[in-house]
C-alpha cells in the first residue's frame, strides 16, 4: 500500500487492502473456486488476472480477482495451489521440497517450457558475447517494466516496455521479422514503430517478396534481438 500511495494512488484506489488467499489441490480446483467466488460476490472485470497460464517472470502463479465483498468492501482474492504457494514463498528452492530427487530436472523443464524469462535470457546469451553488456541488457530488458501482448491465436508474448511490432515479429521468428510489411493491432492497421500496450492483440503482415527490414528499423526497435537481426540482414 505504501508503495502504491507513493506512486500517486489514493487509498480508495488500492483494492488489496483486504485480501484473502485460497489454497487448493490442483489447477482445476483453482478455476472451480474462482467460479464459486464470482457466483457469491460480483467481480470487478478489469481486476481479474490469470498468472497460472501467464506466469510472472519470477515464476509466480496464482489467480487474482477483486470482488465487491460484505459491507461494501472491495476484497482481493488470490487462488492458487499449495505447490504454487510454496514456490511463491521459497522460490526455486521449493522444487527440492516438491520433487525430491528429481528437483533439478523438473525445475529445468518448467523453466524451459513455461517461463519466457528463461527463453529471453537464452536469446540474449546467444547474441551478446560481452559479459558486461549482457548483464546491462538483462537488467534493461528483463528486470525493467514488461508488457504482455497476444498473438492472433491467443498465445502470450512478454516484451520490454516501449516495444514495437518490429520487436514482436522478431520475438516470434527471424523470418517473420525479415518479411514483415505491416501490423494490425486490435484490428487496426498501425505503423511498425507503434508503441505496444499491455494486452494488445497483434497480427504481423508478411510478404516473402518484400524488400526486408530497413536500416532505420534498428532505431524503432527496443530489443537487442530485433536490432541484431536487422543489422545482420542489412549487412548481408
Amino acid at each position: 500500500m505504501y508503495k502504491q500511495i507513493n506512486k500517486g494512488k489514493k487509498v480508495v484506489d488500492v483494492h488489496d487492502l483486504v485480501a484473502i488467499k485460497l489454497l487448493v489441490t490442483d489447477i482445476n480446483d483453482c478455476f472451480r473456486t474462482l467460479g464459486y467466488v464470482h457466483s457469491a460476490y460480483p467481480p470487478i472485470n478489469n481486476k481479474f488476472k490469470d498468472y497460472i497460464f501467464n506466469p510472472k517472470t519470477n515464476m509466480y502463479q496464482s489467480l487474482h480477482t477483486t470482488v465487491f465483498g460484505p459491507e461494501d468492501r472491495l476484497v482481493q482474492v488470490q487462488i492458487r495451489t499449495h505447490d504454487m504457494d510454496k514456490i511463491d514463498t521459497y522460490g526455486l528452492t521449493a522444487y527440492w521440497d516438491l520433487h525430491k530427487n528429481d528437483a533439478e530436472e523438473n525445475m529445468k523443464d518448467d523453466l524451459k517450457s513455461k517461463f519466457q524469462f528463461f527463453k529471453s535470457i537464452a536469446e540474449l546469451n546467444a547474441i551478446i558475447s560481452d559479459n558486461a553488456e549482457f548483464v546491462n541488457r538483462v537488467k534493461k530488458e528483463l528486470f525493467n517494466k514488461t508488457i504482455y501482448v497476444y498473438t492472433t491465436k491467443g498465445e502470450v508474448v512478454e516484451l520490454p516496455k516501449d516495444s514495437t511490432p518490429i520487436d514482436f515479429a522478431y520475438k516470434l521468428h527471424t523470418e517473420i521479422g525479415n518479411t514483415m510489411v505491416g501490423a494490425i493491432v486490435n484490428d487496426e492497421y498501425v505503423n511498425v514503430d507503434y508503441i505496444l500496450q499491455n494486452k494488445d492483440r497483434i497480427k504481423v503482415l508478411t510478404d516473402p517478396l518484400s524488400f526486408g527490414p530497413r536500416l532505420e528499423w534498428q532505431d524503432k526497435a527496443t530489443t537487442v534481438k530485433a536490432k541484431s537481426l536487422i543489422k545482420e540482414f542489412v549487412n548481408k
